[in-house]
């Protein structure tokens, strides 16, 4: 008898089979999605999946098949379907270090978007970039089901060890063309870890406006020798003072979530700092971000006329350096927790 329709927990047992094998090896994360399953949540099989037959069970019990499992657009229907088995298929092979296996899912004029603005083009850049970001320890630790925003577009969250050695939460948006994939985007989950990571990157580039930019107006900047300011013009005073009593300024470590939801978070790293007086410190830095009412892009309404329009942006209201080692006597020393 063919499958069709919606197919409601009760009436198949093959998922709960899966996970009460104990000699299936699968990992945890691959049988996440059946946990929900097993709640009660419907499925259904899309028309281009050849062998639908309940009574194959075998082939309903075999992880393959569950590779081609995605959420609906509703989020309340699993849907199996041959777009999703192809994304399985080459992000489990990159996974594995299987890059030239992983190839042949991507269009020639694949696209890949980091979570740093860069932009790798082309299969064959994407495969070699992949596979070096492998060897520098970059490792998925969970990932979600896909889910399916639109015809021909997936996204999935996951927990992503970077070569940087942060771990961070991110999305993973997936665009496929004529079987294909068109494009891949990966975002942080929130925005206010996008925040930090910006001003990380302005900061390493002198470039003072656009770390500004990414501060409110009335920031508060405690640094580890004492220094206190606020406001983006003192701020600003701070930085090029800055440059002129130090020798070098420099991450150690790229900024991680200490704490992180929808409306901000609290992000650190390690800093190095050497003045022109010789004092060295190896610090803490801590970014508070928090949403924020702020002008965002204008709205073009008839007649060619112009409206403001303000929405929440996150934005760093704080920033602390906390010294934690200091150079003396040509030996690394631990100072208190404390603003010096």
């Amino acid at each position: 008898m063919a499958m069709s329709g919606l197919i409601k927990k009760s009436k198949c047992g093959g998922c709960f089979k899966f996970l009460d094998d104990r000699s299936n090896t699968d990992n945890n994360v691959q049988k996440a999605p059946f946990l929900e399953f097993a709640k009660g949540t419907r499925v259904t099989m899309a028309p281009d999946v050849k062998d639908s037959s309940p009574a194959n069970a075998t082939p309903m019990r075999s992880p393959s098949r569950f590779s081609g499992l995605s959420w609906g657009q509703d989020r309340e229907t699993i849907v199996f379907d041959q777009d999703t088995m192809l994304l399985n298929k080459c992000f489990d092979a990159f996974k594995q270090g299987r890059g030239l296996e992983a190839c042949e899912h991507l269009a020639e004029d694949c696209v890949w978007h980091t979570m740093y603005a860069e932009e790798i083009k082309g299969r064959t850049a994407i495969v070699e970039w992949r596979d070096a970001e492998m060897r520098r320890g970059r490792r998925n630790r969970s990932e979600t089901m896909w889910t399916k925003e639109q015809d021909g577009m997936y996204k999935r969250e996951m927990k992503v060890i970077f070569p940087s050695k942060a771990t961070h939460q991110v999305v993973q948006t997936v665009v496929l063309q004529a079987g294909k994939i068109k494009e891949i985007v990966v975002k942080p989950k929130y925005a206010a870890l996008s925040v930090a990571l910006k001003f990380a990157v302005a900061r390493a580039k002198g470039d003072d406006e656009e770390a500004l930019r990414y501060m409110a107006d009335d920031v508060r900047w405690k640094a580890w020798d004492g220094f206190h300011v606020e406001g983006k013009e003192g701020i600003a005073k701070l930085f090029r003072e800055q440059r002129m009593k130090e020798v070098s300024r420099h991450g150690e470590s790229e900024f991680e979530a200490a704490q992180v939801n929808d409306q901000g978070g609290v992000f650190e790293r390690l800093l190095y700092v050497e003045r022109v007086d010789g004092i060295k410190v190896k610090a803490k830095q801590r970014l508070y971000v928090r949403s924020e009412l702020s002008e965002v892009e204008p709205v073009c309404l008839a007649k060619g006329e112009v409206r403001k329009c303000y929405g929440l942006v996150p934005k760093i209201i704080e920033v602390k350096v906390l010294a934690t080692e200091e150079m003396i006597d040509g030996t690394w020393v631990v100072t208190e927790d404390g603003h010096m």
